[in-house]
């Protein structure tokens, strides 16, 4: 029988004390492995509210980032549309504009996947709709139009979202949706200029 991998299992053995004689504390509810990730990562990675919780209940460190600098909202943000564990990660103090070292927000990612319902959560929570990369400045309503997202773009309209911003290459969201053949977006986009 195949030992299940650490990511398959953590996040579900919450309960589990390895030293039952030591007294309970925040300490083993931390345990990173080899890469970084916790428990809480995994757990933010599959969605699992209840999990999340759980490890809340045990005092799990939010803000724990793995070798990568991701923290369990980003594992949330690039993973699942599940915008009910981010609602509880926020909650219970995570960063919404926390950057990994691939400089992406949660925001930034949720655009570029097409998670609408977690960008509105973050929207709801006053997320940085301008928040972009520190090397292509590429802001989430860029990267959306670019993965032809309409929804997304539409939300983030909705919520200010300059539609003129530039990137590094001197590229709008509207210049974005033209690259990836996304002319809808790139008509709604221009009927949003000026």
């Amino acid at each position: 029988m195949a030992v299940p991998s650490f990511d398959e299992v953590a996040y579900k053995t919450v309960d589990y004390d390895p030293n039952p004689v030591a007294p309970k504390s925040a300490t083993h509810v931390d345990f990173q492995d080899d890469t970084g990730r916790t428990a809480l990562s995994f757990a933010a990675q599959a969605g699992d509210v209840e999990a999340i919780g759980k490890l809340f209940d045990r005092q799990a460190d939010v803000e724990l980032a793995d070798t990568d600098g991701q923290t369990p909202l980003l594992w949330a943000a690039a993973f699942r549309n599940m915008p009910d564990s981010v609602e509880l990660l926020l909650q219970n103090g995570a960063d919404i504009e926390a950057i990994a070292d691939s400089f992406k927000t949660p925001l930034y990612v949720t655009s570029a996947k097409g998670y609408l319902g977690v960008v509105q959560r973050l929207l709801e929570k006053g997320t940085d709709t301008e928040a972009s990369d520190p090397i292509l400045h590429q802001p989430p309503l860029s990267v959306a139009a670019e993965h032809g997202h309409e929804d997304v773009v539409r939300l983030l309209l909705a919520h200010g979202a300059n539609v003129e911003a530039k990137d590094f290459h001197g590229h709008t969201a509207r210049d974005e949706a033209l690259d990836q053949w996304h002319t809808e977006i790139a008509k709604l986009l221009e009927t949003n200029q000026g």
